[in-house]
């Protein structure tokens, strides 16, 4: 290596020197003991004067100063004799010189500065002379004197600058003698203080000490800082002291810090942090260099080589010097190899093939170099081969990116090497196993020519099916599932030295072999990256097809009986179907069925035959062809070709169905009745039926929907028919026709999917409609033949429906099924409780209604709202509110009587508590209510008390005072808790028999509330018309609420009140649509709804007369009487016989006034 001869050359050059050039330090020596003994004498001089200057001073206030000039002056003449005995002597060892001299002028300075410390004790600078004391008992070798006296200095001086040195020049003593728990203290006790020049001398030899006691991290902290923190300048000094040096370069170990911090760095910190963390702490590119280099050095004497070539790669990367570049090139390599990690072998390679470029073209690059230059072509090859070896053995894709781009990068500087032609095989097998595939193509294209170039030859008639696993090896035969294997590589466990592997030629013993190889490698490259051909750009792509067909007919013509000459052909002609040239490919893919039809590959030959056909849109000529395969025994599953050849005639019917511009029945009508009975016909209207239900003619989904479902009900297709009409008979609001489709379906496919939810579906418009029998009819159906898990819901559905409609009977019964069941055991137990209470059943009904309110209780069966336990408790309270009303005098003791009267209204006045408790308005209304009643009732039940027998007057007035005492407060508490009812109701606007009883102070009406059910046999006048129009367009918003009014104007409420709901779907804000739903809620008796929507009517158009009338209606109907005075003064007049207006308004509003 270059670097190193410069040792040698230094050496040289040091031996080529003359005698005559000793001459001149003889002579230099003569001169320096002149110019000393002048010094001397000069110095005695101002001995002299100073001496006079004293003598004739005294008492002056300056007098300490000349004495310290004297004292300064003895020690200069001490320093100068020492120098001038050390030139006299001439001798080689200093050492051994004694200056007794030179010993008594510093006594007799040391003299003058005790003296001025005696004389003088408020001399201000007596610290300097403290400190020049100890200095020169230091020098004298006197350091019991020199300890005594720094120590005595920062005792006595705290505030002295020259405490710091103290500290310093004590911790050095301490350390020398190996004490270095009194050095630690010394250099500690400056870094107590704010910061000073002396600092960071402390912190540099405080981390020595902790490196002494192996407190090693403690000791990188301290260099750290010693590194981050500035060193401020030292104070002005006096200038006799600058024989002390300059203090300020002295006292700055930044350099110093830098390098024992990088030495120690690996035993203190993580390595892995030591290139960001030194390229901080840096400020300079040499610094940073300089430290890299003390710590690569580390690194690899502590065999830390994963991290030594880690420095080593950065110092390369930031160094332009060649000769160490390569120096720190081949450490990195060694690094690499010794620590056997190749995670960074592929940029080490590029790194290596950098450096080695750089070098290659070197100006001042000779012979010797180019050696240089060979050794590092094998390393670079050592490296890159180490990781292929890896790559195989890992089968790692990743590894196989990486060690391509290392090959790439060798072949990019050592083009002339004698093992290219390995290299490039072996760059082209890692691009292949890497997926890189139209490069790896082009590589082995690249290997192809280096072996002489392909073979020509014409193009193939008939190509091959599916692409081959791998490339063969030389030998021709199939490489099973791998790339070829690496020319010229070392196994991955292979020692340092590089391998020299023969060529290519020489390998395999056969180049016609390699280059039959190479050729089919490079196709199957290109037909691999087709298959990921959506991860590359349409370049690729079309790279790769050029390169199928090119090679792959030169390939077919040299070969022909090659194995793999069927999977070429194959290819070729893929690549043609690809680049839509769809006629050759048809050529090519039905002559290699026919050559190859026992092939593996010969069905996806077929298939892409029959797929270029479809995509030119010949569907007959794709039906002939498929009877072809069809006929071919030999073909796999032959038989499936037939079923291909009717999907296209199918096709091909359907092109033309689409083109009678929407004329579709007429269009299939002749196919219908010339294949009736087939599948085809079956298609052939469903086809119509699909296409009108697209355009929405419903005239058409009938006729050929019906039809479909008369002459075809086993086919699959007619399934889809029934949803689809029932779909648009909602579309255009004709819901009956809808439930009965959705009905229809389930009774002919119960199997069929979405079954249960459409008869479901069908059973909410049934609810809706007020139709009753037929909703509970379609939960039963579903309760027979739907999902095992959702018969709960619908048992709950049919217990709601049955109440709804008064059948208490099959309500009880429904009830009952769900009774124990998890989610819906309120509901089910309440409603079998109250069909039990309406049929006399006391004792069912208790045991029902119990078990509903434990089950909420317990936070169980409550899913259908927190209103049904208020409910059971409220008809619990129901239960003993018969009781409490049987109790009555006459009926035994009349003590008895009256403590059973008032132990039932405890009873009854908790369980109706209960009730409201839950939070529910209507149940709590009902329990307010009661409670009032009950009161009124004890009270009349005390005042109607028998007086006992044989009493006198006086005393019988006496009894009665006394039943009034009690029955007062009775009394006073039901007025209170029925004006709490009607307070509450005002509160609430609650439209409900609760309500009413409330107001009036009379019975409950328990059935009050009750839907309506929808009149049977009524007929809505124009229905069929505004149907027809509704059908043209189904979101004629005028069309629907002129039906909405007709619905109305026969009392057909529920109808009136889903279409209303269909309508505000399309226009949510219509006024006159919101205030006729309210209608029919309220004709159908659910006032609480009606209001809602009267209200949601004001909130759009507060000045909307009908809505207004409408509301003040349900306020005069349910004792309001202030609103609905006001409601009706802001209506004006209205027209109470319209369809928008209640039929009760008229008798209310006379009411009102």
């Amino acid at each position: 290596m270059r670097a190193r001869l410069l040792p040698l050359v230094a050496a040289l050059a040091l031996g080529c020197g003359t005698t005559q050039e000793a001459e001149g330090p003889r002579f230099a020596e003569g001169a320096e003991l002149a110019r000393l003994k002048r010094d001397i004498h000069k110095v005695d001089k101002s001995i002299e004067v100073t001496k006079e200057l004293i003598r004739r001073s005294k008492g002056e206030r300056y007098l300490p100063d000349l004495y310290f000039r004297l004292a300064e002056l003895n020690i200069e003449k001490s320093r100068t004799v020492y120098f001038r005995i050390l030139e006299e002597a001439g001798a080689d060892d200093k050492t051994a010189v004694v200056a007794p001299e030179a010993r008594l002028l510093k006594d007799q300075a040391i003299a003058v500065y005790r003296r001025i410390l005696n004389e003088f004790p408020d001399y201000p600078d007596n610290d300097k002379i403290m400190f020049f004391i100890s200095h020169e008992y230091r020098e004298l070798g006197n350091f019991e004197e020199m300890i005594k006296n720094y120590k005595e200095l920062i005792a006595k001086y705290p505030k002295s600058q020259f405490r710091f040195e103290s500290w310093l020049i004590l911790g050095d003593y301490y350390f020398d003698k190996g004490d270095i728990d009194e050095a630690i203290s010394n250099y500690r006790a400056i870094l107590k203080n704010p910061e000073t020049y002396a600092h960071n001398m402390a912190r540099y030899k405080l981390a020595w000490c902790y490196i002494n006691k192996d407190k090693t991290s403690l000791a990188v902290d301290l260099w750290e800082q010693a590194i981050k923190t500035p060193t401020p300048p030292e104070p002005g000094t006096d200038p006799n002291l600058s024989s002390l040096s300059d203090r300020p370069k002295r006292l700055d170990v930044r350099q110093d810090a830098l390098r024992d911090l990088a030495y120690y760095y690996a035993e203190a910190r993580d390595p892995k942090t030591a290139l960001p963390f030194f390229q901080t702490l840096t400020v300079s590119r040499q610094e940073y260099k300089t430290a890299l280099e003390k710590l690569a050095r580390r690194f690899q004497i502590k065999t830390m080589y994963e991290e030594s070539a880690k420095v080593y790669r950065e110092l390369i990367r930031i160094s332009a010097d060649v000769d160490r570049n390569l120096e720190w090139a081949e450490a990195v390599y060694e690094a690499a190899v010794a620590a056997r990690d190749l995670a960074h072998a592929d940029q080490d390679v590029i790194m290596l093939a950098e450096v080695s470029a750089r070098f290659k073209y070197w100006w001042r690059a000779n012979d010797e170099d180019k050696k240089v230059l060979k050794d590092f072509e094998m390393l670079t090859r050592d490296l890159s081969t180490r990781l292929h070896a890896l790559a195989k053995e890992k089968a790692d894709p990743d590894l196989f990116e990486r060690a391509a781009n290392a090959y790439e990068a060798y072949l990019s500087v050592f083009e002339d090497a004698a093992e290219r032609r390995s290299m490039e095989w072996n760059y082209a097998e890692t691009l292949f196993a890497a997926k890189r595939f139209v490069r790896a193509g082009r590589q082995y294209e690249e290997v192809l020519t280096l072996l002489g170039g392909p073979p020509t030859g014409a193009a193939p008639e008939a190509a091959k099916p599916v692409a081959p696993a791998a490339p063969a090896k030389p030998d021709g035969k199939p490489a099973d599932g791998k790339p070829p294997d690496a020319k010229g590589g070392a196994k991955a466990k292979a020692p340092p030295p590089a391998p020299t592997p023969a060529s290519l030629s020489a390998q395999s013993g056969d180049v016609e072999g390699d280059r039959k190889q190479a050729m089919y490698s490079a196709i199957l490259s290109y037909f691999e990256a087709l298959k990921i051909e959506e991860k590359g750009t349409r370049f690729d792509s079309m790279m790769a097809r050029e390169g199928i067909k090119d090679l792959g007919g030169k390939f077919v013509a040299k070969y022909p009986d090659d194995p793999n000459t069927p999977v070429v052909k194959f290819n070729v002609a893929r690549a043609y179907f690809e680049q839509g040239i769809f006629d050759r490919a048809i050529e090519l893919f039905a002559a290699y069925v026919k050559e190859y039809p026992n092939a593996k590959d010969a069905s996806s030959a077929a298939e892409l035959t029959l797929d270029a056909y479809s995509q030119r849109e010949d569907f007959l000529g794709l039906a002939k062809q498929a009877r072809e395969f069809a006929a071919n025994k030999q073909l796999p599953d032959s038989g499936r070709f037939e079923k291909v050849a009717s999907q296209a005639e199918q096709e091909e019917l359907n092109r033309k169905t689409l083109q009678a511009e929407g004329r579709v029945a007429e269009a299939v009508a002749s196919i219908v009745i010339e294949k009736k009975g087939t599948e085809f016909a079956a298609k052939a209207l469903h086809q119509a039926f699909v296409i009108a239900k697209d355009r929405r003619n419903l005239t058409d989904m009938i006729s050929t929907g019906n039809q479909l479902l008369a002459d075809y009900a086993s086919s699959p297709l007619a399934k889809e028919v029934l949803p689809g009409l029932a779909e648009q008979y909602l579309r255009v609001s004709q819901l009956e026709l809808a439930a009965q489709k959705y009905e229809e379906y389930a009774r002919r496919y119960p199997e069929g999917q979405n079954a249960d939810d459409l008869l479901e579906g069908a059973a909410g418009i049934r609810v809706e409609l007020g139709q009753f029998s037929d909703a509970m009819a379609d939960y039963e159906r579903l309760i027979q033949q739907g999902e095992e898990g959702k018969r709960p819901i619908w048992y709950a559905a049919i217990a709601k429906t049955a109440a709804r409609a008064g059948d208490w009977r099959r309500a009880e019964e429904a009830g009952l099924a769900i009774a124990d069941n998890g989610a819906h055991a309120v509901l089910g137990n309440t409603l079998a409780g109250e069909a039990s209470l309406r049929a006399g059943k006391t004792d069912a009904a208790v045991e029902r209604l119990s078990a509903a309110i434990g089950a909420g209780g317990k936070g169980r069966g409550g899913e259908d709202g927190p209103e049904w336990v208020a409910r059971a408790n409220y008809l619990m309270g129901e239960i003993v509110r018969a009781d409490f009303e049987r109790a009555q005098w006459g009926q035994g003791d009349e003590g008895t009587v009256l403590q059973n009267k008032l132990a039932l209204l405890q009873e009854l006045e908790q369980t109706y508590v209960s009730a409201i408790q839950v939070g529910d308005p209507e149940w709590a209304m009902g329990g307010l209510y009661r409670v009032a009643n009950a009161y009124k009732q004890t009270a009349d039940f005390l005042d109607t008390a028998p007086a006992p027998q044989g009493i006198s007057a006086e005393d019988e007035k006496q009894f009665r005072a006394a039943l009034a005492e009690r029955s007062g407060p009775l009394r006073k508490q039901a007025t209170e808790a029925l004006q709490a009812c009607r307070d509450q109701a005002k509160k609430l606007e609650a439209f409900n028999r609760f309500t009413k009883a409330c107001v009036s102070g009379g019975a409950v009406d328990s059935d009050a509330d009750n839907p309506r059910p929808r009149p049977a046999g009524v007929v809505i006048p124009g229905r069929d018309q505004m149907e027809a129009k509704l059908i043209e367009n189904p979101k004629d918003v005028a069309v629907l609420s002129q039906l909405v009014r007709a619905a109305i104007g026969v009392k057909d409420y529920p109808f009136a009140k889903l279409l209303a709901l269909r309508a505000l779907e399309i226009d949510e804000k219509n006024v006159a649509l919101n205030n006729l739903l309210g209608v029919a809620y309220a004709g159908s008796n659910d006032m609480q709804s009606a209001a809602a929507a009267f209200k949601k009517t004001l909130k759009v158009d507060a000045r909307f007369g009908p809505a207004l009338a409408n509301l003040a209606t349900l306020y005069a109907l349910y004792g309001n009487d202030s609103k609905a005075k006001d409601f009706f003064g802001k209506a004006g007049s209205v027209d109470t016989s319209s369809a928008d207006v209640l039929p009760q308004a008229a008798a209310a509003r006379g009411g009102a006034k």
